[in-house]
């Protein structure tokens, strides 16, 4: 299966399943850098990841279901799974007021192996 562009990236929805089984969805957002290039991001919901921070903080992975509308208007699937540990850990960004359930995942990295 051919890995996605940027472009198909931005125009699908994601399927997050945790390390643990539990699932939610989440949308691609780009943001131009200054200097060119791009960051892009799968916002979510922060109890996707689990609703509770501590167990958000020690989250090993996730796994990203993404569906894609090839030009002849068939779909194809494809799952990535995203390491959270050590370093990966900086990828996430929670909204500071823990009553908007909003978090963004830093997935640029990946988005630019595929």
């Amino acid at each position: 299966m051919a890995s996605p562009n940027i472009r198909e990236m931005l125009d699908s929805v994601v399927m997050i399943t945790n390390h643990v089984g539990g699932t939610g969805t989440g949308f691609f957002v780009a943001r131009r850098l200054p200097l060119g290039g791009c960051q892009i991001f799968v916002i979510t919901n922060k109890h996707v990841f689990h609703s509770n921070p501590s167990e958000r903080d020690t989250m090993p992975m996730v796994f990203l279901d993404v569906s894609f509308e090839e030009s002849d208007g068939t779909r194809r699937k494809e799952k990535v799974e995203i390491g959270l540990g050590g370093k990966s850990r900086s990828r996430l960004r929670e909204h500071p007021n823990s009553d908007i359930d909003v978090m963004a995942m830093d997935i640029t990295e990946i988005g630019r192996a595929h």
